[in-house]
């Protein structure tokens, strides 16, 4: 039987991660952790050595989704996937640059979601 994927999740609307937690449990992924700054997330892909990362852009500290998917992917090979409702050309080109350049808005279709982390797999 094959492992569970492992995701973390990184949104700072605490209704949000639990909402996408319960869907992804429900389609029998692992949720190892839900945080909500980007320094949270770097600590976490580490210590939680999650196979993808959820990665909304505005979060809540200094640091956004995109600094902190920078940070991650200079030490580990995670892939990222980034949720959010603002999808500016600048954002875009940020975004683009963390592999594997998905962007996915919100509010997030979870069936898109769930096809999107089936084909990482």
């Amino acid at each position: 039987m094959n492992n569970p994927t492992k995701i973390l999740i990184v949104e700072d609307e605490v209704i949000n991660a639990m909402f996408i937690k319960l869907q992804l449990v429900k389609n029998e992924f692992q949720v190892c952790n839900c945080v909500t700054t980007g320094e949270e997330a770097i600590e976490s892909s580490i210590s939680d050595m999650p196979d993808v990362i959820l990665m909304d852009i505005g979060l809540a500290s200094d640091m956004d989704g995109v600094t902190a998917a920078e940070h991650i992917q200079s030490k580990q090979d995670i892939p990222i996937i980034f949720l959010s409702a603002f999808k500016t050309e600048a954002i875009q080109e940020r975004t683009s640059q963390i592999k594997p350049g998905i962007f996915l808005d919100k509010p997030v279709d979870i069936s898109k979601l769930i096809t999107v982390l089936k084909l990482l797999k």
